[in-house]
């Protein structure tokens, strides 16, 4: 759908917010899924992080350019346009979610690391919490930097996102993308 000649009416940003939360449930089942078989098998918690980034590219790509946005968005009746009103491109999507995808690779990548570190009888005969110490314990030097970066970006998106007319947050500047909502 493509809205040239209309207004368009920007979503506010506890729209945005909401449409995440809608997200966050939608994907629950995955994730509970994914961390009962990574607390059962080693092995598929050093694919998971794969995995995941892989789920996170269909979410924030794919469902972006076929359908205008996340689920959560759609639902909520938003829609991700260009900020001329055309639909988004696979472009514009790529960039709406490079930042994230590099930060959430470095992670997962410092993730992976540690658990190759830990030996099979620790990871198994910790609990859940005290092995993601354990992972936290062994992670590389730089996976901080990843946390630091990581909340600067998220922090840095939503204060953007507060101060300018029509909400845009770091990466829709980037991306030359509005989120507004459905007419």
């Amino acid at each position: 759908m493509t809205y040239p000649n209309q207004p368009m009416q920007y979503a506010g940003f506890r729209k945005r917010i909401s449409a995440q939360f809608v997200d966050f449930f939608f994907m629950l089942p995955l994730i509970g899924l994914v961390f009962w078989i990574e607390q059962q098998y080693k092995t598929f918690a050093l694919i998971e992080p794969v995995l995941m980034l892989g789920v996170g590219l269909w979410f924030n790509i794919y469902m972006v350019k076929r359908y205008g946005g996340t689920p959560g968005k759609v639902l909520l009746g938003l829609r991700i346009v260009s900020v001329d009103g055309r639909p988004v491109d696979y472009q514009q999507a790529v960039l709406r979610y490079s930042v994230s995808f590099m930060l959430g690779a470095a992670a997962s990548a410092a993730t992976v690391i540690a658990t190759m570190k830990m030996p099979e009888a620790d990871y198994y005969a910790l609990g859940v919490l005290e092995r993601s110490s354990k992972i936290d314990q062994l992670a590389p030097a730089w996976c901080g930097l990843v946390t630091i970066l990581s909340n600067i970006w998220i922090w840095g998106e939503s204060i953007i996102t507060l101060t300018n007319k029509r909400r845009r947050a770091p990466h829709d500047f980037m991306a030359g993308t509005v989120v507004i909502y459905a007419p």
